[in-house]
């Protein structure tokens, strides 16, 4: 397992430093619509380890088709699409400024939009059985939330095309029993009508 950030005695892994760098931040000039970083409608945070399609996803949502190759998140032209009412956005391309505050700070900032916010750990299906930062990923996301308040977690599992259908069906369900929603996706089919029901399927429970 990756060293955890430690910030005043929290621990920060599995993608969570990225989601306070995120709250620290006042504007955000990469997601549509003009939204700004601060929650003020419903949210639904993207964490996941580098290269596990987060902004394949994106990409995706925002009715793009399926591409090969995409820039890193700090460079990429989107980091965030609404979905209805809800906002979806990538925290992964954010700095780690957040990371060198104080505890209390932080304490308050999650405390103020805990009741805004969802998290989502997005996965590279085909490591699953192999990439143990996965499987602690998963484990902090489920903590962070029952932890913070925030109101609920789910997985979202990429590269579908490359596993078979049963060993699709037993990944979801061995995460379903670890107590959050998940469905695996085949980015290269470009499903954003499956991914936005899923999600707010989810959201809505």
């Amino acid at each position: 397992m990756p060293l955890p950030w430690i910030v005043g005695g929290i621990a920060v892994a599995g993608g969570l430093a990225a989601l306070y760098s995120w709250l620290s931040d006042d504007d955000d000039k990469n997601t549509d619509q003009n939204t700004t970083r601060k929650p003020t409608k419903d949210t639904l945070l993207l964490l996941g380890e580098t290269a596990a399609g987060k902004d394949t996803l994106i990409h995706i949502l925002a009715g793009k088709v399926f591409a090969n190759d995409y820039t890193a998140t700090a460079t990429h032209d989107r980091t965030g699409v609404h979905i209805n009412n809800l906002l979806v956005h990538n925290t992964s391309g954010s700095t780690m400024e957040a990371v060198l505050r104080s505890k209390e700070e932080l304490k308050d900032e999650l405390q103020r939009y805990k009741d805004k916010v969802f998290l989502a750990y997005v996965f590279n299906a085909d490591e699953y059985k192999t990439n143990k930062k996965i499987h602690y990923g998963i484990g902090n996301c489920i903590n962070e939330t029952k932890g913070r308040g925030f109101k609920r977690c789910l997985a979202i599992g990429t590269r579908g095309d490359k596993i078979l259908a049963g060993e699709k069906t037993k990944i979801e369900n061995e995460i379903r029993q670890r107590g959050l929603e998940c469905s695996i996706f085949d980015m290269t089919k470009s499903p954003k009508n499956e991914i936005k029901d899923f999600i707010q399927k989810v959201v809505k429970q």
